[in-house]
């Protein structure tokens, strides 16, 4: 085996082990943090600036280690989630360490997603009528027939004047 194929076998398996324990690693960091953030500070505070950017600092670096480093050609199919997941870990360390208590942050929580989930609910309806549509053909179908009953040399003409139209009964 020549050396320039065994550095490449070695970086290989290099590479994969660390993709493989990256997470945990940061897990483990973030364990040992909470706890030393949490007994920090008892008292509220108002957060610095830099307290403030932290959060979005990391996941901007974390997004971008993961598409580099970590998955590389493969990012798409990479886990952004846990970077999500881990950066909404340090804003609320940061938010323990200003002294806001967890039941606080936990209504927090639950009232922006209360907030959201109508626009979430009608986004999924949105998405499986969409997919349905498609499945069943209906979608080619009104493509199909729309391009027989209107000239694509005038389309544009006449979207606007049926948007027009459509908007002056509404």
């Amino acid at each position: 085996m020549t050396k320039e194929k065994w550095l490449a076998k070695f970086t290989a398996k290099r590479k994969k082990a660390y993709q493989k324990f990256y997470y945990l690693r940061l897990l483990y960091l973030f364990v040992r943090a909470t706890h030393l953030i949490v007994h920090m500070s008892k008292q509220r505070r108002e957060p610095t600036f830099w307290e403030a950017i932290i959060p979005v600092l990391f996941l901007i670096i974390m997004l971008s280690v993961n598409v580099i480093y970590v998955f590389g050609d493969d990012a798409i199919s990479g886990s952004n989630q846990i970077v999500l997941i881990l950066s909404a870990t340090v804003a609320a360390l940061i938010a323990l360490r200003t002294g806001i208590k967890w039941e606080e942050l936990q209504d927090g929580i639950v009232k922006s997603i209360s907030a959201s989930m109508s626009a979430i609910l009608i986004l999924l309806l949105i998405g499986s009528l969409a997919g349905t549509w498609l499945l069943s053909g209906i979608v080619p179908a009104m493509i199909y027939y729309g391009l027989q009953i209107l000239n694509p040399t005038i389309f544009l003409f006449a979207a606007v004047i049926i948007c027009a139209v459509v908007n002056s009964h509404g």
